[in-house]
């Protein structure tokens, strides 16, 4: 898991950008005043050694700024340094900008997105259901009046017996024959 504490954070401070980046193969803080950012270029190289080099290339030459062993760290740094200065332009200098507001804002889109398609769908119900099936006890089947024989005692408590009115002598495991059984289902 990503430790959050060791992500790259911009900020801009009177009219400098600040850019912090632990997460470099050599942490590193760098300071860039923002009337070269207007004529610089910040990019990513990648050197033979497989290390990416995020570069300041301006008029005065290149300035190495860190060096990642992967790409989408690089590419982080190079973004959220980037959104920094936006914002600058934007009006909102002096903030810090750390790129997890964007990820968590898209996440709650998303959520609300396949929210808002389960409600359309009327799949809501099975979907709480689904979700709280954890915490709930297990469902027992259903007994419907359809299986039930009418001449049987279903109390809670006892045994499953013929009620006192319809029990015969032929119920105590006495052969009864066929005609005899009939004639007595009919009557």
């Amino acid at each position: 898991m990503l430790n959050l504490r060791n992500r790259p954070t911009a900020k801009v401070i009177d009219g400098k950008l600040v850019l912090n980046m632990p997460d470099a193969e050599t942490p590193a803080l760098w300071v860039m005043d923002l009337g070269d950012a207007q004529t610089s270029v910040l990019r990513l190289e990648n050197d033979r050694g497989g290390l990416f080099i995020l570069k300041k290339h301006s008029g005065k030459g290149a300035e190495t700024i860190a060096v990642y062993r992967n790409r989408e760290s690089g590419t982080r740094a190079m973004e959220i340094a980037a959104k920094a200065l936006e914002k600058t332009r934007n009006g909102n200098g002096g903030e810090v900008y750390t790129g997890r507001g964007a990820r968590i804002g898209r996440a709650f889109t998303y959520f609300v997105m396949g929210w808002f398609l389960v409600w359309t769908l009327g799949l809501t119900p099975y979907v709480v259901r689904f979700v709280l099936s954890p915490f709930l006890p297990p469902a027992r089947p259903a007994i419907t009046a359809t299986h039930l024989d009418p001449t049987m005692n279903y109390s809670a408590t006892g045994p499953r017996t013929r009620a006192p009115e319809e029990a015969d002598a032929n119920e105590a495991g006495v052969p009864v024959s066929a005609d005899d059984f009939l004639k007595e289902r009919t009557q």
